[in-house]
């Protein structure tokens, strides 16, 4: 059989991960590309807490998603700021990718506050917030999955609770992988736990597995009827891949959704994690002067994962591999 010298070349697949941070605008690798599609995960800002937990940011992975043919604008979504107990943490900001038909994942709500008049409940979101305690029961939670999106960006937040006399424990945020916690009553008031965070999401965009967007746990305010010592174990478990620990010392806040097992009080940056809620002595029981504080949630992220070939050259074709390789366009 007659033989062809030629460029006979064999490609190796890896990807090219490109994490985002900060806005900014994104070039996919022209020289590259296997294929006009990438991975993406896009990740908001989380929800900032007050005495419920922050809802995680809205969690959106896509795949395949199209390579863009030229430069386009990303946003990465800042976490919603605490606020005071008697007020409703911030919402966090939305994170983009693209232009022309953007992909868009929506801030995390804010949880919601100890006042009367509305304010109790947690707000909507990627994921929402979850409530404050201010009444005897249960208080309405707004549900997650803001933008309506299929499949949905993040879970419901927890509800709060007031006994009527003693203690208020919060709501958890809802997650990208859950429900945030509802308060769980003891067997004595002294005894109930502020909501945990709804569970994070994993993802492998980045190239290895990495939860994203927990909600952050409720606050617990307890009164003088109870023993100080009964707070240190009634704060909201902060949301992710396992039950997780909140901090566990008095005054300090709920464990904030950081998508790991460490705990904390903030969302931990380009996580979407939801803030912690604020968790404060009363003594006698009525609101302090100075409201406890609910904490900052973490900022969004945008992955976006492209194919890509490394070929080695070398060797002849015959002339059945040669037309085979040029009709497959790897003929050089």
């Amino acid at each position: 059989m007659s033989r062809l010298i030629g460029s006979k070349q064999s490609a190796s697949l890896t990807d090219k991960v490109t994490s985002i941070t900060s806005s900014t605008n994104f070039t996919a690798d022209a020289t590259a590309g296997v294929t006009p599609d990438c991975k993406l995960l896009v990740v908001a800002g989380g929800g900032g807490s007050s005495h419920g937990g922050g809802g995680g940011g809205g969690y959106r992975e896509i795949d395949p998603h199209p390579l863009p043919a030229s430069s386009v604008p990303v946003t990465i979504g800042a976490g919603g700021a605490g606020g005071p107990e008697n007020t409703i943490g911030a919402k966090g900001s939305d994170s983009v990718f693209g232009s022309a038909t953007p992909i868009s994942s929506t801030g995390g709500g804010g949880g919601g506050g100890l006042a009367v008049g509305g304010s109790s409940e947690g707000q909507p979101g990627g994921s929402s917030g979850g409530s404050g305690g201010n009444t005897p029961t249960g208080t309405t939670v707004n549900p997650g999955n803001e933008g309506d999106y299929d499949p949905p960006e993040g879970n419901n937040g927890g509800q709060g609770r007031y006994n009527g006399s003693s203690y208020y424990a919060g709501g958890g945020g809802g997650g990208a992988g859950g429900n945030g916690g509802n308060e769980t009553p003891g067997p004595a008031d002294s005894q109930a736990v502020a909501g945990q965070g709804g569970l994070g999401a994993e993802s492998n965009v980045s190239g290895s597995p990495v939860y994203y967007a927990g909600g952050g746990g409720g606050g617990y305010r307890f009164s003088w009827k109870l023993w100080p010592e009964a707070a240190q174990y009634r704060y909201g478990a902060p949301g992710g891949h396992t039950m997780g620990g909140g901090k566990r010392l008095i005054n300090e806040k709920g464990g904030a959704g950081d998508a790991s097992n460490s705990g904390g009080d903030a969302g931990i940056a380009n996580t979407g994690g939801g803030g912690g809620g604020a968790t404060l002595a009363q003594s006698p029981p009525a609101m302090p002067s100075v409201p406890g504080a609910g904490s900052a949630a973490g900022s969004g992220i945008v992955i976006v994962s492209e194919p890509n070939a490394t070929w080695s050259a070398g060797g002849v074709w015959d002339t059945q591999q040669a037309f085979k390789q040029k009709v497959e366009g790897n003929w050089r």
